[in-house]
């Protein structure tokens, strides 16, 4: 299965999701609005859903509620915030790239961005589905 279009995320504990096989028509978080959304609002699915591999660090439901706030948006503004497509695009690079293999210390992502891992907060890592390894972590990447 892929990342995105054939996957949902599946509560972790602490507000953690990570993506696995879709059960429901629908993916969704407790207030209504899931990840798969937030993708598919900002018209990024190709880059989820790619043959890969891809490693993708997929914040937690309490980062994205965190990172609303300090833009001074609800979570229904943020689906409609100018810069969400760049934000989700933060979170995806082209490449595996696992902690058992040790993490590099910055990573190209598909925006452009080069991003640390020295400083991320992981929940889990090395979950891994067809085209993708997902590290679960606790902070937006903005």
């Amino acid at each position: 299965m892929r990342w995105a279009s054939m996957a949902m995320p599946m509560p972790m504990g602490d507000g953690a999701c990570v993506w696995a096989p879709r059960h429901r028509p629908s993916a969704r978080t407790d207030d209504g609005y899931g990840c798969d959304f937030c993708i598919a609002q900002a018209d990024v699915e190709g880059e989820f859903t790619c043959e890969g591999p891809i490693t993708v660090f997929a914040p937690n439901d309490d980062a994205f509620a965190d990172f609303a706030k300090a833009s001074g948006l609800s979570k229904v503004e943020i689906m409609n915030f100018p810069g969400l497509k760049d934000v989700l695009l933060n979170h995806v690079a082209k490449g595996k790239f696992t902690a058992a293999e040790g993490l590099p210390a910055e990573i190209t992502m598909v925006s452009g961005k080069k991003v640390s891992t020295a400083g991320m907060s992981f929940k889990k890592n090395d979950i891994k589905v067809d085209n993708a390894t997902i590290h679960a972590i606790t902070t937006v990447i903005a």
